[in-house]
């Protein structure tokens, strides 16, 4: 089965524009310093590659982690040479867990 191209800004700009999402301007200005360590980011080749550094939490999702892969994905959306996100995440027991919530 073939599957078609999509170029990865077309998928980034959907999925940030699905239905309730709002954008804030200010996200980058929120982020707390220790969620940067939680998210690490590389390109290899045509892919922007987002990896979950939080293997002790089972790489549950922060509000500090989307904001910090909100702006890369955001930069990504612009750039043409990203043309597909692969998500990974630390360790050997699980992707993500989930969303942290307190």
């Amino acid at each position: 089965m073939l599957i078609p191209r999509v170029p990865a800004r077309v998928l980034v700009d959907l999925a940030l524009r699905a239905p309730g999402r709002q954008h804030n301007a200010s996200i980058a200005a929120r982020m707390s310093s220790s969620s940067s360590d939680e998210v690490l980011f590389s390109e290899d080749r045509n892919a922007g590659v987002v990896t979950l550094n939080r293997p002790a939490a089972l790489n549950s999702l922060t509000i500090n982690m989307v904001r910090v892969m909100y702006t890369k994905l955001e930069e990504w959306k612009e750039k043409e040479s990203v043309r597909l996100v692969v998500l990974e995440g630390v360790g050997g027991k699980a992707f993500c867990a989930g969303g942290d919530i307190r």
